[in-house]
């Protein structure tokens, strides 16, 4: 009696993607507490943040 085993497996791809920079005067000084905002066009969420001391900010999970 031939015995057949099938096992089918599946992966979620989620794609997410990061953005990040940093915010500078016209002279090259950081800005801090700067608010920088990003907005899906598609669904219109829109999130928020500030830069941190070193101008530097960064939205991860999009």
């Amino acid at each position: 009696m031939p015995f057949v085993l099938f096992s089918a497996c599946a992966w979620s791809q989620t794609q997410l993607a990061t953005v990040s920079g940093s915010i500078n005067d016209p002279s090259g000084a950081v800005i801090s507490e700067a608010t920088i905002a990003i907005v899906n066009q598609s669904t219109g969420v829109k999130r928020e943040m500030r830069t941190r001391a070193t101008g530097d900010y960064r939205f991860a999970g999009l």
